[in-house]
C-alpha cells in the first residue's frame, strides 16, 4: 500500500516531465525542419504553340423518306448535279458543295415507319448526285440487342453496294458496351455515341478505348435539346464538354453539332435556327468554340493529337498562353458533387486577382509579355457558398521574353582593370546599412533612423576622409579578378525603399557624388511614392543619375527563413523580375534579407537562383570578409549607422575595421 501511495504521489510530477519532454522535442523539429508549402500542387494544362484542329464539327439532318424528297426537289431547282458537273469537266462550285467538306450527315431513327431498305438506298443513290460523301446513322429508338442492330447494318450495307451506292459512310451506335467486339466488322466504318450531358463520356471512355486505333470515332452532339428546360447548364455542359473532348479523345475525327447550318433546309428540332428563343447564348458558346484552334469545320488539317500539354513548377512561359485546369485535377475532385451556383474559383497571377470562374474549363489567358521575366505564381482558391475560402493550388512558372530594356548607365568607375588575374585579398571592406533619413528623429527610432542633418554631415566625412564610394559591381569585378579598388573603398546601402530615400538621401548622394544601393521590396511600389515608400518612377530617376542602385529586399518583406524554399524562390525571383523589368537588367545581383534571417537553407537557394551576393547581418569588430577568395557562397555583412553616431565616431569605426 505504501509503495502505491508513492508512486502516487509522484504521478503529477512524472506527467510533467513527459510533457515538458515531448514540448521540448516539438520545438527542436519545428526548427529543424523547413516551413511547408502554403499551397498544393495545382494540375495545368497549356495550349501548344503550334495546334492543328483536333477534330470538326459538321450538321447532321433527320432523314425520312419526305424529307428526302423535299432536298432533291429544291436541288434540282438551285443548281446541276455534281455528277453532271464532273461529267462536263467542271470543278464543282463551292455554292453546289454547301458545306465545307461537300458532304451531307443523315440520322434515321429506326422505328416502324422507317423506309425500306431499298428505299433508303434509293435516296441516297439520288441524294449522291449532290454531295461528294453521305454519312447516315441509324438510331434505334427502343432498347434493341446488337446483332439485331448490326443486322439492319449488314442488310442495308448489302443493298447499297449492290445499287453501286460507294459514297455512304455507315456510322453504327453500340448499344451494350459489353457487345463492343461485335462491331469489328467490314460493313461499319465509324463508331458513334450521342453525347446528352458529361454523364455520357463513362461511356465514351469504353468506346475510345476499343476503337480508337480500329474505325473513325464520331460524337452526336445532343446537350441542347437534352438540357431544353436550363439553356444556362447547357451552355456550360458544351463549352466543357468540347474542353474535354479535345483534351482526352483527340483521334475523335467529327462531332456533329447543331449549331452546323445544314446543306439543305430543314425543320430538324435539333438544328439551331435564328427564330430559337436562346439562339443568342448558344450562337455565342459556339461561336467562342469555333475561335479556338483545335477545332474547326475542315476536315482538310484535323490532326487527331491533343492540343493541351501538362505543365510542371517551373516551366517556361513565352508571349500570350491559355491555361487550363487539368480535368484529373485534385481541386476538381474537391468540387465534385457540388453544382456550379455552389462554389467559385478565384484565380490569382502573383497577387493580383485574374477572374473569378465557375465553370470548367476554367480557362485563363496569360499575356507574358507585360510580366517580369521570373518565376511568377498561377494560384486557385475556391470560395463556397457560405464565403468560406478551403485550400489554395498553385504552379511558379518561368517568364522569359525577349527584352530590349537597358539599365541606365552607372557614373564613371572608380575602379582600375588588373592586367593580370589576382585573387581578391582578405580585407574587409566597409559596407553601411542605413534604412529611414528623417528631418527629425524620435528617441525610440535612434538605432535605425538618422536625421538629414546628421546623414549629410556622414557623408561628407566619409569623402574628407578618403573613403571613395563605390557598388557591388565594382565589388563583384574585385572578387572575380577583374580590376583594382581604390585604397579606401566603402559601399553605402538603404533597406526598405522609405520615401525619404528619394526626397531627403538622394539629393545628399547627387550633393557629394556618392554611389549607394538601395534595398526595396517590389510589393511595396505598386503605386507611385505613397506615405511609405517610393515608387518606380522615382526608382528610375534614381537609376538614370548612374549613382543609385536598386536591389531586392526579398519581394514583401517576409523574412525568408519563414518560407518554404519553393516560396523561396518564388519570392526572390520575382522580386528581381520586377526591379528588371522597371529599371532594366541587372549587372549584379544582390539581395539583402529581410531582418537579418537567413539560414543553410535560405543560402543554398539564393545561390542556386545566380544572386551575386547576400547581405546577411551584422559586421563585428575584426570580421573579415570575404571569409575566402572564392566568395563562395558570398555572404557580407554590413555595419549600422545609428542617429547616435557622429562623423566622428563613423571614421573612427571605420578605420578599426579595416586596420
Amino acid at each position: 500500500m505504501k509503495i502505491n501511495l508513492y508512486f502516487n504521489r509522484r504521478k503529477p510530477v512524472l506527467f510533467f516531465c513527459i510533457l515538458c519532454f515531448c514540448l521540448i522535442i516539438l520545438g527542436c523539429s519545428s526548427l529543424l525542419l523547413p516551413p511547408q508549402n502554403s499551397t498544393q500542387p495545382l494540375e495545368v494544362l497549356c495550349l501548344k504553340s503550334e495546334t492543328h484542329p483536333v477534330f470538326y464539327i459538321a450538321s447532321q439532318l433527320t432523314y425520312t423518306h419526305e424529307d428526302a424528297i423535299t432536298w432533291l426537289s429544291e436541288l434540282n431547282k438551285a443548281e446541276p448535279s455534281l455528277h453532271s458537273q464532273l461529267e462536263a469537266g467542271a470543278e464543282p462550285s463551292p455554292s453546289s458543295l454547301r458545306e465545307s467538306d461537300g458532304g451531307l450527315n443523315l440520322v434515321l431513327n429506326l422505328t416502324t415507319s422507317a423506309p425500306s431498305y431499298d428505299q433508303i438506298a434509293s435516296d441516297l443513290l439520288a441524294l449522291s448526285e449532290y454531295f461528294s460523301h453521305i454519312s447516315l446513322s441509324v438510331q434505334a429508338s427502343e432498347p434493341i440487342a446488337d446483332k439485331t442492330y448490326l443486322l439492319y447494318y449488314e442488310t442495308l450495307y448489302n443493298i447499297l453496294q449492290k445499287q453501286g451506292v460507294n459514297s455512304v459512310s455507315l456510322i453504327a451506335y453500340p448499344q451494350q458496351t459489353s457487345q463492343l467486339s461485335l462491331y469489328n466488322q467490314e460493313f461499319i466504318s465509324h463508331i458513334g455515341t450521342v453525347l446528352n450531358s458529361q454523364a455520357d463520356f463513362e461511356t465514351l471512355d469504353k468506346l475510345y478505348t476499343y476503337f480508337s486505333d480500329q474505325k473513325t470515332l464520331v460524337v452526336r452532339d445532343e446537350i441542347k435539346n437534352f438540357f431544353m428546360d436550363s439553356p444556362q447548364t447547357a451552355a456550360k455542359e458544351i463549352t466543357a464538354s468540347y474542353y474535354l473532348l479535345a483534351i482526352k479523345y483527340p483521334k475523335i475525327q467529327m462531332i456533329f453539332s447543331p449549331y452546323i447550318n445544314p446543306p439543305v433546309s430543314s425543320s430538324d428540332s435539333y438544328v439551331l435556327m435564328a427564330n430559337d428563343s436562346n439562339f443568342t447564348l448558344f450562337n455565342t458558346i459556339y461561336n467562342r468554340l469555333l475561335s479556338k484552334p483545335w477545332i474547326s469545320t475542315s476536315t482538310k488539317t484535323v490532326d487527331n493529337t491533343s492540343p493541351y500539354e501538362k505543365i510542371q513548377d517551373y516551366d517556361t512561359l513565352s508571349s500570350t498562353s491559355e491555361l487550363i485546369l487539368a480535368p484529373d485535377a485534385a481541386m476538381l475532385k474537391e468540387l465534385k458533387g457540388l453544382s456550379s451556383a455552389e462554389y467559385a474559383l478565384y484565380f490569382k497571377w502573383n497577387d493580383e486577382l485574374l477572374n473569378i470562374n465557375l465553370c470548367y474549363p476554367y480557362a485563363i489567358s496569360i499575356n507574358t509579355l507585360e510580366e517580369p521575366n521570373s518565376l511568377s505564381r498561377l494560384s486557385v482558391t475556391f470560395q463556397d457558398k457560405k464565403n468560406n475560402l478551403h485550400q489554395t493550388y498553385a504552379i511558379d512558372l518561368e517568364i522569359q521574353n525577349p527584352s530590349s530594356m537597358t539599365r541606365a548607365s552607372r557614373v564613371e568607375s572608380f575602379t582600375e582593370p588588373n592586367t593580370a588575374y589576382t585573387a581578391p585579398k582578405n580585407q574587409y571592406i566597409p559596407i553601411l546599412m542605413y534604412h529611414s533619413i528623417e528631418h527629425e528623429v524620435a528617441p525610440e527610432d535612434q538605432n535605425s533612423h538618422v536625421e538629414t542633418t546628421v546623414f549629410d554631415s556622414q557623408m561628407n566625412a566619409l569623402i574628407k576622409n578618403g573613403y571613395t564610394p563605390i557598388n557591388f559591381y565594382d565589388l563583384k569585378n574585385y572578387a572575380d579578378g577583374f580590376v583594382s579598388l581604390p585604397e579606401k573603398p566603402i559601399i553605402i546601402t538603404m533597406d526598405d525603399g522609405y520615401l525619404n530615400n528619394y526626397t531627403n538621401a538622394y539629393p545628399i548622394y547627387k550633393k557629394y557624388n556618392i554611389q549607394a544601393t538601395l534595398f526595396v521590396s517590389p510589393y511595396y511600389m505598386q503605386m507611385e511614392n505613397t506615405e511609405r515608400h517610393f515608387g518606380w518612377l522615382a526608382a528610375k530617376e534614381m537609376e538614370d543619375s548612374g549613382l543609385i542602385d536598386i536591389q531586392p529586399h526579398g519581394y514583401d518583406h517576409t523574412p525568408l527563413t519563414y518560407l518554404s524554399s519553393k516560396d523561396i524562390s518564388y519570392h526572390a525571383s520575382l522580386a528581381k523580375g520586377l526591379i528588371e523589368m522597371h529599371l532594366g537588367p541587372r549587372d549584379v545581383s544582390v539581395l539583402a534579407y529581410p531582418q537579418f534571417r537567413h539560414n543553410t537553407r535560405t543560402v543554398k537557394v539564393l545561390d542556386e537562383l545566380g544572386y551575386d551576393f547576400q547581405i546577411i547581418n551584422l559586421a563585428k569588430r575584426g570580421t573579415v570578409l570575404p571569409t575566402s577568395p572564392s566568395f563562395s557562397p558570398p555572404k557580407l555583412k554590413r555595419i549600422n549607422v545609428p542617429n547616435t553616431m557622429s562623423p566622428e565616431e563613423l571614421i573612427a569605426t571605420l578605420d578599426s575595421f579595416i586596420s
